[in-house]
């Protein structure tokens, strides 16, 4: 019984991250986003872009995931590489349900300004 309890308590708490994968753009990526519980062991969602080119091959990827801190900390290091090859690398982690959707944000600035614009001219 115990057990169980335990077991409803993780799933209740899980962290909820947006998931995809693309070889061509992030906005490719969310054409198949899907929302996804990451279980007790992610405790970061990851928003994930590489596109460099090293010895004539290209590599494209990008992904939104469900990750941990400890990655998130590991791939920091990982991408200075990337970057010191003149490529386009970028990680972002966050520890919020959906963070890594990438379309909130720019919501909340729209309304941020609509709000502010009406109450200018009331």
């Amino acid at each position: 019984m115990c057990y169980l309890t335990l077991v409803s308590f993780v799933a209740a708490f899980a962290l909820k991250c947006n998931v995809c994968t693309s070889s061509t753009s992030l906005a490719d990526c969310d054409k198949n986003k899907k929302e996804l519980d990451c279980g007790a062991a992610a405790d970061r969602c990851a928003t994930f872009s590489v596109d460099f080119k090293l010895a004539d091959k290209e590599t494209k990827e990008f992904a939104r995931t469900c990750n941990t801190k400890a990655y998130c900390d590991a791939a920091e290091t990982a991408l200075k590489a990337c970057k010191d090859a003149d490529g386009s690398c970028k990680l972002e982690c966050c520890d919020k349900d959906l963070c890594n959707g990438g379309t909130a944000p720019l919501v909340s600035v729209f309304l941020l300004v609509a709000c502010a614009l009406v109450t200018f001219f009331r």
